[in-house]
């Protein structure tokens, strides 16, 4: 499950990429969270931070699920993360300059034909703590 992002068809409708959840990270370690042994707690195996699944302030599975509509904001210490797969197939992605590919346009869709502004596309990194990048189009 995930989230694909495009441009508009007046840019050529090119593949950017794809969110994801990802789990739940420490996000000042950067590293992924483990669970403990009975099972209450998310930790991070690094600096020993942890949270509960009641205390999280972001959910990456609810965000995919479309339950999770809050906004998406810097996090800290162990929380939920999400990913972001980049598109780079010169076809049907943005090419290996995708970050410059996006200057000039004003517009994204999502795969389930929402319209966001790229200011609001740039923001969805708050949520996102790993990313990767794939030469083809993997919808």
């Amino acid at each position: 499950m995930g989230m694909n992002l495009y441009t508009l068809k007046k840019e050529g409708r090119k593949h950017i990429g794809k969110r994801y959840a990802n789990g739940f990270w420490c996000w000042d370690c950067k590293v992924k969270a483990e669970r403990d042994i009975v099972g209450l707690f998310w930790f991070c195996p690094k600096c020993g931070q942890r949270c509960s699944d009641k205390t999280l302030s972001y959910n990456p599975a609810m965000r995919e699920f479309g339950f999770d509509k809050s906004e998406p904001h810097k996090k800290k210490g162990v929380d939920g993360a999400s990913g972001f797969i980049w598109c780079i197939d010169n076809n049907t992605g943005l090419g290996k300059n995708y970050k410059k590919s996006l200057k000039n346009i004003s517009k994204i869709r999502t795969e389930y034909g929402e319209y966001w502004s790229i200011k609001k596309f740039w923001q969805m990194f708050d949520d996102i703590i790993e990313e990767s990048e794939s030469d083809n189009d993997f919808c």
